[in-house]
């Protein structure tokens, strides 16, 4: 499925900027466009993505109070939309602030532990043979 980038992608390893279009499987992309990270593109086009201005589907959604509050599966994916040089602190975990930027939503330091967490031992999984 055709989508274009409205935040950082990370596809199959390469961070694709906003705006970029990208041909991914048809389940990720949805995923994507649901949480409001990329938008359909082409003849398969889908429910367009919430956008806080559809003059400018780069803002994000004001505060609404019907948006769910993010999980942590959508940390995990937040975190790993952001840039570690510019969006991580002094302790080597992401910024909340930045997380809450690519979310469009609010979340605990705890949150962001978890979800940080969660990214850490993927990673240390990843290296270890089976």
């Amino acid at each position: 499925m055709k989508i274009k980038a409205i935040i950082t992608l990370n596809v199959n390893g390469k961070d694709h900027a906003p705006g970029a279009l990208l041909d991914i499987a048809c389940d990720e992309a949805e995923r994507l466009i649901a949480r409001g990270f990329a938008a359909a593109q082409g003849a398969e086009k889908a429910a367009p993505a919430a956008t806080g201005n559809p003059q400018n589907p780069e803002t994000p959604p004001a505060g609404s109070g019907n948006k769910p509050a993010p999980t942590i599966e959508d940390i995990v994916e937040a975190i790993a939309a952001l840039d570690p040089a510019k969006d991580y602190g002094k302790n080597g975990k992401p910024n909340v602030e930045a997380i809450e930027a690519v979310l469009g939503a609010d979340i605990t330091a705890a949150q962001r532990d978890q979800a940080w967490a969660i990214l850490q031992k993927e990673k240390d999984d990843d290296g270890k043979e089976g």
